[in-house]
């Protein structure tokens, strides 16, 4: 296992320090800006490399599509840019119109975290650490946030913790876009999700009234394997799945030159909630209205609907939910992803209230 102190940037501008952990079978790359997964490379046969995260297109100015970003306080969209909690409203900054995405303009995402690394033995640790005051964005409470990406062979790890010192919504993930091809269109891939439904969502990808849609007989149904070629071209993903919680893996990408990535996912270690107000779920980005609508595809693991509000199904804690519990101060997201030929795995936890 090596580590180096490396210099990174981003986009066009968008220069960062960060660190690259290198094993026998890949690399990684994580900036301290955003806490990005800046770089993920697979090592082949004769010493050929392959990058198989898809980083931000030629001539970006800014972090727009979020490659590789670790995204907060809350991931995906709050309704309305608004909440209530504890019988206060809040209103929190838009950035999609109306609605507030991924934490809003200036998210976890747009600060540099600070960063330490260590080695032990065959494993190399980066852990990067955010303070979000109290106001930011329209959110309350003071938010620390730290991630760890942690490397051991082919198996990348990646742990979301947050504590806080009063109520607030917190949902963090990482916003990595993968092309197991390395570079072209994602022809030769194929989607795998072990779900039974999803939510179905309006124009503004706001999830509808009712409860989760059946995948049964649409083109949602990927529990036998989907071409995303034809994925694209039916219109795209922007959806949540609800996950079957005892299916392992619970997704798979696939590539026809045998690479592949298994998704897992697991409960947070937060105080136990009562089961029937939980359903796992993960949001797959797949869509003609991306910028690059071809080429990439983002497997973003959230145990919260696609966005806030006007859900009447039973969701996990969110602002807006009425069925929204209190979770203990320290609330765990753990995210393992392994990148290999064969094989990698990746496990996400739950989102939630965070309080003191």
């Amino acid at each position: 296992m090596n580590i180096s102190r490396v210099g990174v940037e981003l986009w066009p501008g968008a220069e960062s320090m960060g660190y690259e952990l290198t094993s026998d079978l890949m690399a990684v790359t994580i900036a301290d800006l955003g806490a990005h997964l800046a770089s993920v490379v697979l090592r082949l046969e004769d010493n050929e490399e392959l990058q198989i995260n898809v980083g931000y297109p030629p001539g970006a100015t800014d972090g727009t599509g979020y490659h590789g970003a670790s995204v907060g306080r809350y991931a995906n969209r709050i309704a309305g840019s608004r909440f209530e909690l504890d019988g206060v409203a809040y209103e929190v900054e838009s950035n999609e119109g109306v609605n507030q995405l991924h934490g809003g303009p200036d998210g976890f995402n747009a600060f540099a975290w600070s960063a330490d690394s260590e080695t032990d033995g065959d494993t190399g640790r980066v852990v990067l650490r955010h303070k979000s005051k109290s106001g930011e964005m329209g959110f309350p409470g003071k938010v620390k946030a730290s991630v760890t990406f942690e490397l051991a062979g082919n198996k990348l790890t990646i742990s979301y913790r947050a504590t806080a010192d009063e109520p607030t919504p917190v949902n963090m993930t990482n916003h990595v876009y993968w092309n197991l091809a390395g570079e072209g269109t994602l022809d030769g891939h194929e989607l795998t999700v072990a779900a039974a439904a999803y939510l179905e969502v309006d124009a503004a990808n706001i999830p509808v009234p009712g409860p989760p849609a059946a995948v049964r007989g649409s083109r949602f149904n990927c529990n036998s394997g989907r071409s995303l070629a034809a994925v694209v071209e039916a219109g795209g993903y922007d959806h949540c799945f609800v996950l079957d919680a005892d299916a392992k893996p619970q997704a798979t990408l696939r590539h026809e030159s045998g690479r592949r990535i298994d998704i897992a996912t697991t409960r947070s270690v937060c105080r136990p909630i009562p089961a029937n107000i939980w359903t796992r779920a993960a949001a797959v980005l797949l869509s003609k209205r991306n910028v690059c609508p071809t080429r990439r595809i983002a497997l973003t693991l959230v145990t919260a609907p696609s966005a806030l509000a006007r859900t009447t199904w039973h969701p996990p804690p969110s602002p807006s939910s009425p069925a929204t519990k209190t979770l203990a101060p320290s609330c765990n997201h753990r995210v393992t992803r392994g990148q290999t030929p064969e094989n990698a795995r990746m496990v996400a936890g739950r989102p939630g209230l965070l309080r003191h």
